[in-house]
């Protein structure tokens, strides 16, 4: 089994007219999201707090890519960065939208 840490498969999606690649999340990575959306009602910020979390866990960055940032996120339309982050976590298993709903 060890062998397969670290090893998440990854695909490319359409992102802004152009693609991007995406890779499963990881159990971790789930409860490291959780952490982060559970200010969520307390922080203005959070949300975007939340969105930084799921892009830097599901994202593929190239070496050159600057770090993401909440000021970095704000300069995207949001719409975007919506279906992107629900395009990670459908695509780590996460139930997301209707799917969330019929999960229980």
């Amino acid at each position: 089994m060890r062998k397969f840490v670290s090893k998440l498969p990854t695909k490319e999606i359409d992102f802004m007219g152009d693609k991007i690649t995406i890779r499963k999340i990881s159990a971790g990575a789930v409860k490291r999201i959780s952490m982060a959306s559970k200010n969520i009602a307390e922080d203005d910020e959070a949300s975007l707090q939340v969105l930084l979390a799921i892009l830097n866990e599901g994202v593929v960055f190239d070496e050159q890519d600057e770090a993401l940032t909440v000021e970095l996120l704000e300069e995207f339309p949001l719409d975007d960065l919506n279906k992107l982050s629900m395009a990670i976590m459908g695509y780590g298993g996460v139930p997301v939208g209707e799917e969330a709903g019929n999960a229980l």
